[in-house]
């Protein structure tokens, strides 16, 4: 006598019912996973900005010059007038106040930021330009200032973030004070995306 074993496995409607669930899930899962990566990769690069201007701060008291200059550049070697800081900016000792970074004035060179789209500028006073004075504030036309960089990608205003530089040059995050999603700057006012 031979005994017929019962099949073992899945249906099809089985199959296609666990199928559906986890595309479900996927879908569901999917886009917050990606927003989440999306601030990560803002997060970096927006500590990599900040830590950037506390070298230049630090550097500009330890030497005791008033000429530690950060500022936009393509090339590493000549500040740029045109673009945002997004294309990568440098710091250095401009000794002979030329915004040409010699050799012997380099202090590091930072290349364009890897994320697509992702933008990093600031407001009228910290255009391309920051130059840190021995007492580690920022020296700006007509003197002191305070400054505001933001940093934004194809998601909008609300998903920006922003960096304040104080009167006294010391570079902190912009927070959202108000609760509407947008970080303020400086001056109390939203930080504005490009």
């Amino acid at each position: 006598m031979k005994f017929i074993r019962p099949a073992r496995g899945f249906t099809l409607i089985e199959l296609i019912v666990t199928l559906l669930m986890a595309a479900i899930i996927l879908s569901a899962g999917v886009p917050s996973f990606r927003n989440m990566i999306l601030n990560n990769r803002q997060t970096a690069e927006m500590n990599n900005f900040l830590t950037t201007l506390m070298i230049a701060r630090s550097e500009a008291v330890k030497r005791h010059v008033n000429t530690v200059t950060v500022c936009t550049t393509t090339d590493g070697i000549n500040c740029t007038a045109a673009g945002g800081w997004e294309q990568g900016w440098m710091v250095f000792d401009d000794i002979n106040a030329d915004l040409i970074a010699q050799p012997a004035e380099l202090i590091r060179v930072y290349e364009s930021l890897v994320n697509d789209g992702l933008t990093l500028r600031g407001n009228a006073l910290v255009t391309n330009t920051i130059i840190f004075s021995q007492t580690g504030m920022v020296n700006g036309p007509g003197g002191l200032f305070t400054g505001t960089f933001r940093m934004c990608d194809f998601r909008g205003q609300t998903s920006a973030s922003g960096l304040i530089i104080s009167i006294t040059g010391r570079p902190t995050r912009a927070v959202d004070s108000n609760g509407d999603g947008i970080v303020e700057g400086g001056g109390g006012l939203a930080v504005p995306c490009p």
